[in-house]
């Protein structure tokens, strides 16, 4: 998520720009990531009607049936919020974690060079 933080807050920034090849390298596991968040409050959205059903309607009239398919439904969006919840904290993970692993191993990359070079030229 800090990846994210950095993404969106200095995106625009001139202080930030080398870092949009990070960013940008990467941004289908962003998506995916929105997409399972998007997908995540979708789901919660229909809760307080659901809610609203059960004590307006299946509890004072003492429909059973009513109330046993109020309660599967509940048990159904709960159990498709927390898969999406799953996969949305998944992919960020994922794409905060290869942000990471790329800049390192760039970073990894200079030093090297730099110390063959400065090896070369003591010689």
């Amino acid at each position: 998520m800090r990846i994210l933080m950095i993404f969106f807050l200095y995106l625009r920034s001139n202080e930030f720009n080398h870092l949009n090849k990070y960013l940008y390298k990467y941004k289908k596991s962003a998506y995916k990531g929105f997409l399972f968040m998007f997908l995540h409050i979708i789901l919660l959205l229909p809760i307080p009607l659901v809610t609203m059903c059960l004590i307006y309607n299946a509890l004072p009239n003492q429909d059973t049936k009513l109330l046993s398919i109020i309660c599967v439904a509940v048990i159904i969006i709960l159990a498709l919020t927390s898969i999406c919840s799953f996969y949305q904290r998944f992919y960020f993970t994922k794409y905060d974690e290869l942000v990471i692993l790329s800049i390192k191993n760039d970073l990894i990359k200079v030093y090297h060079q730099l110390s063959r070079s400065f090896r070369q030229k003591n010689k």
